[in-house]
């Protein structure tokens, strides 16, 4: 694995209230849009440097990250779609490992 990819997982308390939604509003479309949500988390320093996601907190031991995202397919960008999620990274490498 890349030193600088993140492993990304959803929490159960997402899956149940926010991706339940997503299923229901969007079907199919909703599995593309997190494939692309855990390809850009799993290099969200990248975004970061780029300004495409915003740094809510530092620790050292995590950072909070806002990432806002569009529905794959729908004609909205991903700030004014009112979509978003809040990323958790460790800083200690504990998140880097296979």
């Amino acid at each position: 694995m890349d030193p600088s990819s993140y492993r990304v997982e959803f929490a159960d308390f997402s899956e149940k209230h926010y991706i339940k939604k997503f299923l229901k509003d969007y079907k199919n479309k909703w599995f593309a849009t997190k494939l692309t949500i855990i390809a850009v988390c799993e290099r969200i320093d990248n975004m970061l440097l780029y300004k495409r996601a915003d740094l809510i907190s530092v620790s050292s031991v995590y950072k909070l990250v806002k990432l806002d995202f569009a529905v794959e397919g729908t004609k909205t960008s991903p700030k004014s779609s009112g979509n978003r999620c809040i990323s958790c990274q460790s800083t200690n490498n504990c998140g880097n490992e296979s």
